[in-house]
């Protein structure tokens, strides 16, 4: 602090803040001097008020100088280009806004500078009113098409997300539907299995019971060409409906046991 020389090297919760005339002081200080009332700075004797020291935004000075300057001028100096009927005043309008700025700013014919300031702003209260009033509806509109865009971008997300819940629960659902498929598929084909099986064990049976007759017969009657005829094929055919694979079981049995006992019933039985 340049009033009491503290720095936060002795005291870490020490606090500046800055002027109207851009000189830093400890809260302490501000309050010492300036909390009974109006006083002149101690640097610049220019009265200031406790109210009018604010928070240094930016670490250099300069900079918090000249952004605070612009924009107590253009707060003031707030016409726009229609405002002119040419763009040429409007050119020069702008030139003068920059001369006042930098005289401000590099602290050249200030009394005077500000004189001028003071007039511009008396003459021309009502328009900057307007231009003030006009300036705070496109802010508030401006906000509203912010918000807006915001709500809309967050509509757009709650629908992405909401996608692909749907397609998550589709997955899920297809894989469940496939799993009972297969379930059900797999007992099926239990079933199938075991009625080949059953089929196949009465094939055996027939095929030893033909087997005996077939020596009864070999016994009674010697074989010839006539009567030794080629086999016949009995097949057992079962289908796994998930691998498409055809399970096959063959059974020989001689023609002459078919024409013997198939008589009166049909080579198709």
């Amino acid at each position: 602090c340049p009033v009491c020389k503290s720095d936060k090297y002795l005291t870490p919760n020490l606090k500046l803040l800055v002027s109207p005339c851009f000189h830093k002081m400890c809260e302490s200080c501000i309050d010492r001097l300036f909390g009974s009332g109006p006083a002149p700075c101690p640097m610049c004797h220019l009265v200031l008020r406790r109210n009018q020291f604010m928070s240094q935004i930016f670490e250099d000075l300069a900079v918090e100088k000249e952004v605070r300057i612009r924009k107590r001028v253009a707060k003031v100096f707030n016409k726009r280009p229609e405002d002119f009927p040419s763009l040429r005043l409007y050119n020069d309008f702008l030139e003068e806004v920059e001369d006042i700025t930098f005289n401000l700013m590099n602290d050249v014919d200030v009394a005077e500078t500000e004189a001028k300031i003071n007039a511009y702003e008396m003459e021309n209260k009502d328009s900057i009113a307007a231009n003030q009033a006009r300036m705070a509806n496109e802010n508030r509109f401006q906000s509203y098409q912010e918000e807006l865009q915001k709500q809309e971008k967050e509509h757009r997300r709650e629908e992405y997300m909401q996608q692909l819940e749907d397609e998550r629960r589709q997955k899920e659902q297809e894989k469940t539907d496939l799993i009972k498929e297969l379930v059900n598929g797999h007992i099926e084909e239990e079933e199938e299995n075991e009625m080949g099986l059953l089929m196949l064990l009465v094939v055996v049976f027939l095929f030893y019971f033909y087997v005996g007759v077939h020596q009864q017969i070999s016994s009674s009657r010697p074989c010839n060409a006539t009567i030794c005829r080629p086999q016949t094929i009995i097949s057992i055919k079962t289908t796994n409906r998930f691998t498409s694979k055809h399970i096959i079981t063959i059974w020989t049995i001689d023609n002459a046991l078919m024409d013997h006992f198939g008589h009166g019933y049909g080579r198709g039985r």
